[in-house]
């Protein structure tokens, strides 16, 4: 089996308890809740008889502290680090070509540097397939590999491929985190979306100090439609990283379809604030701003989203949020088939995304998700 990247959890336990150290009541409850997550994730891994695992005997040190460190820079997920963990792991590869591990750290690289706009769908899925396959050539029982494979078949549109490998990851390693929390994702896309929020659940309880994790879990829950769970959710993600942008911009998303667009503002702003210039936290923010009236507001941001998409099609799908809610049905559906043909990312919550409601009653929304292989 292959050895798994524990240290990114090490290090949200450490940055979390930077912010909850103190005196306060609130942040003793916070330690408290940490420490109960951890006892509960280790019943749970030695009840499924699988503790953590480290690397085995015949594979190089240098080669897995290499792989432990490219985890830790890919947990990261900024585009500075997820290219300093594509390295690493090519590094660990190079110094070890028979490490399973580093190979389907490489193929959760590639694919999560296309999830950042650094690399284009074709590219990131060949050298993705390319790297998983070769993980799985080396250890046919590798829950990681098998994982790794997985996303890259969620990133290609092969719903059930993708749903096949993520469950014999799981039958292989019923206490690897990764795969529930994955699987939880291509759950969503298909509508599956009370089994997707299980799944996120098991995902945190192995794994309780993952920041990502519990972000996904309220996106779980508002792809699921229950808002102020996922506004609650959001919170406890905050308290663990403060600086988390996309905690900030789920909430702000579930306060949006709660009616409360005060604060869904905030949030996005917050969010902003951590990452400026993010399109899809811009195109958030430009939602609210038609939502409440402002629609010059709203034009402004929609006018620099246009120009940005024609450079990156992969940002259709965040032209066609704002075109939904300005009203524009046409511009809406016309800017989901651009995101489609580019085969972005996003089009993953075609079939759940709240915001696009206002369209599902319109024919040829039904044909785009047809085009995406995704029932209506």
């Amino acid at each position: 089996m292959s050895p798994r990247g524990w240290s990114a959890s090490a290090t949200d336990f450490r940055s979390g308890a930077k912010r909850t150290t103190g005196t306060c009541l609130t942040c003793l409850a916070v330690q408290q809740d940490i420490a109960r997550a951890i006892v509960n994730a280790l019943r749970l891994q030695l009840a499924a008889g699988a503790g953590p695992q480290w690397a085995a005997a015949d594979v190089d040190p240098v080669a897995h502290d290499l792989y432990l460190r490219g985890r830790y820079e890919w947990h990261k997920r900024t585009p500075e680090s997820l290219r300093h963990a594509v390295e690493l792991f090519r590094q660990a590869v190079a110094r070890d070509s028979s490490y399973a591990a580093a190979y389907s750290g490489l193929a959760d690289g590639y694919i999560s540097m296309f999830d950042y706009g650094m690399l284009s769908g074709t590219e990131a899925s060949a050298r993705a397939r390319d790297a998983a396959t070769r993980a799985l050539a080396l250890d046919a029982s590798s829950a990681e590999a098998h994982t790794s494979l997985a996303h890259a078949h969620l990133h290609d549109w092969e719903w059930e491929a993708a749903l096949r490998e993520f469950g014999r990851a799981i039958e292989l390693d019923p206490g690897y985190a990764p795969a529930y929390h994955w699987h939880a994702l291509a759950l969503t896309t298909l509508g599956r979306v009370d089994d997707a929020v299980a799944a996120m659940r098991r995902a945190i309880l192995l794994d309780p100090l993952s920041v990502r994790m519990s972000a996904d879990m309220g996106m779980a829950l508002y792809a699921a439609r229950r808002y102020d769970e996922a506004v609650a959710q959001e919170r406890k993600t905050l308290q663990m990283d403060s600086t988390s942008a996309t905690a900030s911009w789920i909430m702000g998303m579930a306060l949006e379809q709660s009616g409360r667009l005060a604060a869904a503002e905030s949030a996005f702003q917050r969010a902003l604030r951590l990452r400026p210039g993010n399109p899809n936290f811009t195109a958030a923010l430009a939602r609210v701003y038609a939502l409440s009236g402002r629609d010059s507001a709203a034009r402004e941001l929609l006018v620099s989203l246009e120009r940005d998409a024609r450079d990156q099609p992969s940002l259709a799908f965040f032209v066609a949020l704002v075109h939904t809610a300005r009203g524009d049905r046409d511009q809406a559906i016309q800017w989901l088939e651009r995101s489609i043909e580019a085969r972005s990312g996003s089009v993953r919550y075609l079939k759940v995304e709240p915001r696009l409601d206002p369209l599902r009653s319109d024919p040829r929304f039904a044909d785009l998700l047809q085009r995406a292989g995704l029932r209506p």
